[in-house]
Formats: C-alpha cells, sequence, structure tokens
C-alpha cells in the first residue's frame, strides 16, 4: 500500500504525476521511489486530470518524451477520446450446433456475423415458438447460405425478416401472426423474376413483374388465382395484379410461392406459344391446296386474255 504523506504539497504531487504518467505512455519503468513521493489520492486526481488535458491534443506526450527523430503513432481518438475499437472479421463456416436452438441467441450470433442489426420484440418470442430442435448440426459456408437457413428456421417457428434499411444494415424480425404482421407485406423487395428464382429457398418478401409473349396477361392472372387461394388470405400470401398492359403480370409473396408462380406463368406462356405455333402451322397447311388452285385460275386467266387479244 501506498504510504500517506498528509503534509504532501499538492504541487509535489501534480510535477510527479506527470512524471510517473509521461513514463506509462511511452512505456518506461517507474521506480517505486517517484511514486513514493506523493500521496495516492492526489496521484489518482492529477493522473486523471492530466490524461483528460493530453487525450485532448494528441501527440504532446510524444512531443516531451520521444526521443528526437524518432515517429510515435498514437492511435487516433473518437469523439468520446478512445481508440476505435478493432472490426471483427467473420469466421466461415458459421456452425449451428445439433440440440436445443434458442432463436433469440442465434439472432444474436448472426447479427455479429453478418454485421447487422436485428430489431425484435422480445415479449414476441415465447414457448415454445421461441425455440427448436436440430437433429444434427448445420454448416454453412457464405453469406447466401446463411440468410437461406436463418430465414427458414425462423419462418418454421412464425417469424418472418423485414429489411427496413438494408444499405445500412437494419433489420426487423416480427412475428407472423403479431400486432406488426402488416409490415411484413409493406417491406417486400422489389427485383426481377430471374433473381426470385435463384434465391427461392429465402423466407422473404418479394415482388416482381413478369412479361408474357403470348397470354394475355389478364386471361394469366385469372387462371393462376386457383392454384394459391389456399394462401391467399394469409400473412405474406401471394398477391397477383396487372400493370394495366395485356403482357404483363405482377406478382408479390413469399419467394418460394412468387418462385412457383413465375415457372407457372413461363410454362403457360410457352404452351401459349407453341400452341399458336401450332395453329398458325396447321392453318398454313390448310391454305396450301387453296392457294395452289387460285395459282392454276390465275394461269388460265392470263391464257385466255392473250387467246383474245390474239383475234
Amino acid at each position: 500500500m501506498l504510504p500517506q504523506r498528509a503534509g504532501a504539497d499538492e504541487a509535489l504531487g501534480k510535477t510527479a504525476a506527470a512524471t510517473v504518467v509521461r513514463r506509462l505512455a511511452i512505456g518506461a519503468p517507474t521506480s517505486p521511489a517517484e511514486i513514493q513521493t506523493m500521496q495516492y489520492s492526489r496521484l489518482v486526481s492529477c493522473c486523471a486530470a492530466l490524461l483528460v488535458a493530453q487525450l485532448g491534443a494528441p501527440g504532446a506526450f510524444a512531443q516531451e518524451t520521444a526521443p528526437r527523430g524518432a515517429t510515435v503513432q498514437l492511435p487516433t481518438p473518437t469523439a468520446a477520446g478512445q481508440p476505435m475499437p478493432a472490426a471483427r472479421v467473420p469466421q466461415w463456416p458459421f456452425r449451428i450446433e445439433a440440440g436445443e436452438v434458442r432463436l433469440p441467441d442465434l439472432i444474436g450470433r448472426v447479427a455479429v456475423q453478418l454485421g447487422r442489426n436485428y430489431l425484435f420484440q422480445p415479449s414476441e418470442f415465447q414457448p415454445p415458438s421461441s425455440s427448436l430442435n436440430l437433429q444434427s448440426a448445420m454448416v454453412l459456408p457464405d453469406v447466401a447460405t446463411l440468410e437461406t437457413a436463418f430465414s427458414q428456421l425462423l419462418h418454421v417457428q412464425g417469424y418472418a425478416i423485414i429489411a427496413r434499411t438494408p444499405e445500412l444494415g437494419l433489420f426487423e424480425i416480427v412475428s407472423m401472426y403479431g400486432p406488426s404482421r402488416a409490415r411484413i407485406s409493406e417491406y417486400a423487395r422489389y427485383t426481377t423474376p430471374d433473381d426470385v428464382l435463384a434465391s427461392r429457398g429465402r423466407m422473404e418478401q418479394v415482388a416482381c413483374a413478369v412479361s408474357l409473349q403470348h397470354m394475355n396477361a389478364q386471361n394469366a392472372s385469372i387462371s393462376l388465382r386457383p392454384f394459391f387461394a389456399q394462401s391467399a388470405g394469409s400473412v405474406g400470401g401471394l398477391v397477383v395484379g396487372n400493370d394495366g398492359t395485356p403482357r404483363s403480370i405482377l406478382l408479390q409473396g413469399s419467394c418460394p410461392q412468387v418462385a412457383a408462380a413465375i415457372e407457372m406463368l413461363r410454362l403457360g406462356d410457352t404452351a401459349a406459344g407453341e400452341a399458336a405455333a401450332s395453329e398458325a402451322a396447321a392453318r398454313e397447311a390448310a391454305e396450301q391446296p387453296l392457294v395452289a388452285q387460285l395459282q392454276d385460275l390465275q394461269r388460265r386467266v392470263v391464257e385466255l386474255e392473250k387467246k383474245l387479244a390474239a383475234r
């Protein structure tokens, strides 16, 4: 314990504190005799005051204590006067162990791994939907695989991911049966049909426009609705609409549903095109005899005109 010196001079305490702080800043040894020359309480208060003053002017220690010609690299202070923490580098693959998986814990791990913020209401994560059991471990090698598996695990338990501000890494997780379920459709991601097909396993809300070459859009939307009638009234169910043109149809819903609708539309459009081509070929084949008869009739008329002109 440091000895108590009730009669220590305040100036002496400040001088000694400054000496100790400078030595500590450059890693120089500090002798016990130097510390024993000041009162312990004075040392603490003086060191705090000097540290605050020096942090306001980074480089002051370097100017006073660095050898001539030496370069001292000090950390860049933040607005609070503290060095920036080192960024965490995510390690891949990401592993989810077998057994019970608590969703709030998994959300925290995924948020750190992807460098995002997932907002959620703890009150919505109540047993039994707040956890699930895995029979075997999941090893996820990259971001796309982790996003797909994470969204599916949440969806199985009745939760959906909302991309509030993706460019800022801000997402939200809401219950599909809770008071915030209306936001699931409000934050649908607008993309292309090919992108939907490429990421069809991801449980997220998407919207896109599908172009048709042969089918009429209004007829196509009417033909499509019975296949998704059961999900039409559910949260995030498929919604089919038109943009006012005869060759474009609008789709919104979960990624797997929209992907299935796109494939059905393309299949029907191809079939319609093939049927139209077959019908045109059949019509052309039926017209061939009539064309030949018409050409023969025109030839006869020309010959008859020539005979009449020769008389």
